[in-house]
């Protein structure tokens, strides 16, 4: 009947997870799984859980494990409070079972939010005080032990965890008063993933971080609201560099989230960092002020001394205004600039270039500026 496929299937469930782990069970064994499934409470989340634990103690050695000092995982009813105290148990069980190490970085992967790549986690491994196991073996012994899994959604090597593991993780983290510092960590990966030169707006590095912060976006909001917490000016300017103000062009549904954290912010630096954002998020945005607006508070905060990204946001307003000779001319100061790197200067040459001829009517090269963009491939 029914019982018994969904019996059947819960200890394919459980075969499988073992098998992931690499242990492929004997048919001989299916009377054990099904006991074991039965004690707990055929919540695929604990099956998973246990079956991850057959490598390291055997299967009859897991049901043992059941036994104490778990009693609680044994459950009666199939009520909705009696599942969610089952599944809190079996997290906790296997919780308990963990090395030091693991579950210091099981916690503090927990406040990632919408996942994490492996460079993110190594890197929060790497700051463990007194590491006894490598990053990457941490890593590893959490995705076999069913703690966190692999997206395959990604197309890269990105991790996951289920909600009820980060929920169970984040109330470890409450518990010790280590929330807090653990969002700062996670605060901090953001910001040096991000953190780049105002000044080089424009290299091949910035548009790669620009189009990882796609896929970040949780993170990314996640970590602005810790600095706010924070009240780090420093750390809310890391956040708001020439990556995140590339990936926010055009982003009108970012404006209100940014405008807030800039009015919470007094340090002009930040608060230069955030307009600069806020510009490029105002691109093309239904009230036509707000570009402008954003493009002079950061001149006022730059003190006016345009950096690079400021100089781009310039030709973006001039543009967007329709003062297209005006912007032809901004970028053909902007390639002089001996301030600005290679990349930056050769990007300003490209627009005018390009502008010169789609822009305006000329049909003559006045600036020379096709000979200079040749002379800088």
């Amino acid at each position: 009947g029914d019982d018994q496929q969904r019996a059947t299937g819960l200890g394919d469930l459980f075969e499988q997870r073992a098998a992931a782990s690499g242990v492929h069970l004997d048919p001989a064994h299916a009377t054990t799984i099904t006991r074991i499934c039965e004690r707990l409470g055929g919540l695929p989340l604990a099956i998973e859980l246990a079956a991850a634990r057959v490598p390291m103690f055997g299967l009859h050695g897991v049901e043992a494990l059941l036994d104490r000092p778990f009693e609680v995982l044994v459950t009666r009813s199939r009520g909705g409070d009696e599942r969610h105290r089952t599944m809190h148990a079996a997290i906790d069980w296997s919780y308990r079972l963990l090395e030091r190490d693991e579950r210091w970085l099981l916690e503090r992967l927990a406040v990632f939010r919408g996942g994490f790549d492996l460079d993110a986690a190594l890197h929060i491994a790497s700051l463990r005080p007194g590491a006894t196991i490598a990053g990457a073996d941490l890593v590893d012994s959490l995705v076999r032990k069913s703690l966190i899994g692999i997206d395959d959604r990604s197309r890269r090597e990105r991790y996951r965890m289920l909600e009820s593991i980060r929920a169970f993780a984040i109330g470890q983290l409450t518990a010790s008063g280590e929330l807090g510092p653990a969002y700062q960590l996670q605060a901090e990966w953001m910001a040096a993933l991000l953190d780049t030169s105002f000044d080089d707006p424009c290299s091949a590095e910035v548009e790669q971080r620009a189009i990882r912060l796609e896929r970040e976006l949780d993170n990314w909001t996640l970590a602005l609201a810790t600095a706010t917490s924070l009240r780090s000016s420093s750390l809310a300017a890391r956040l708001c560099s020439p990556p995140t103000a590339y990936f926010a062009l055009g982003r009108h549904d970012l404006v209100e989230l940014l405008t807030s954290h800039y009015d919470a912010c007094a340090d002009r630096i930040a608060r230069r960092a955030i307009a600069c954002t806020l510009a490029c998020a105002s691109t093309g945005a239904p009230d036509p002020a707000l570009l402008p607006h954003w493009n002079a508070e950061m001149n006022r905060l730059e003190g006016g001394r345009r950096s690079g990204a400021g100089h781009l946001i310039e030709w973006i307003v001039l543009t967007w205004e329709g003062r297209r000779e005006e912007a032809v001319q901004w970028c053909i100061a902007s390639a002089d600039d001996e301030r600005f790197t290679p990349d930056t200067r050769n990007l300003f040459t490209g627009i005018a270039t390009l502008d010169r001829f789609s822009l305006t009517d000329s049909t003559d090269d006045i600036d020379r500026m096709i000979t200079i963009a040749a002379d800088t491939m």
